[in-house]
């Protein structure tokens, strides 16, 4: 059954559920004009009758609708939520969203939102580094002297999480979750996108993860390498050198 057009649904629904909410951006694919069969309609919106940000998930004419309510105060405790976990989700939602409802609200808000996209995650400091770059050795010491295939499809799980993470906040760059993990590392640096999705197809095929861990030894390289001796975490700090 082929659906109503996204545009006109998120327009009908806000008109009949929130006609009185002073913005409302259509977020996703859907926004983009780019809606898959499985996709569906992110919508946002800013009324200043709601106090605490809400999320609500339901059908709307054949849609499945992501619902993200948000107050003129609330949604900037959204944006310093995301800012600290440097994940930005509604600032790109709001940003790359289409504006379907405006009461002189909508272009304020976007305009924080490309501000705070702009500027970036704060700069990680020296003590977490040190300690991603601990854990991020301990995952390659366990990958290494791994002999169990699956154990071994864990620790790189693991540690791919870890070493994007690295990568990206080092990088002063904002991190992303799903498939956003992917899309903002490719839009950082596709050259090393590429260099870890051959390493990963290196190991799913056949369970050699060698690839992964010269590439791993490559991203802590400018930070010291690997990190284990003189670790600490207390009352002391966090203090260590170079694995000789």
């Amino acid at each position: 059954m082929k659906r109503p057009d996204p545009i006109e649904t998120s327009i009908s629904f806000i008109a009949e559920h929130y006609p009185d909410c002073e913005a409302a951006f259509l977020a996703g694919s859907a926004g983009r004009g780019a809606a898959k069969p499985s996709s569906d309609l992110d919508i946002v919106i800013i009324h200043k009758k709601i106090k605490n940000s809400f999320r609500k998930s339901f059908y709307y004419q054949g849609w499945p609708v992501e619902l993200f309510a948000h107050g003129p105060l609330s949604y900037q405790k959204i944006f310093l939520s995301d800012r600290r976990r440097a994940i930005p989700s509604m600032q790109r939602m709001i940003f790359e969203g289409r504006i379907i409802k405006d009461e002189g609200l909508a272009g304020s808000v976007k305009k924080a939102a490309e501000e705070d996209l702009l500027k970036g995650p704060d700069e990680w400091a020296d003590k977490e580094k040190q300690l991603k770059r601990y854990f991020i050795s301990d995952a390659l010491a366990d990958l290494t002297d791994s002999d169990s295939k699956e154990e071994s499809l864990f620790i790189v799980h693991t540690l791919t999480d870890l070493l994007y993470e690295f990568y990206m906040r080092t990088n002063g760059q904002w991190l992303g979750a799903g498939k956003w993990k992917y899309r903002t590392l490719k839009n950082c640096d596709p050259h090393f996108a590429a260099k870890l999705y051959e390493s990963l197809t290196s190991f799913n095929k056949d369970g050699n993860a060698e690839q992964l861990i010269q590439l791993a030894d490559q991203i802590l390289k400018p930070f010291g390498g690997r990190y284990f001796e003189g670790f600490q975490i207390g009352s002391e700090g966090i203090q260590g050198e170079k694995i000789r």
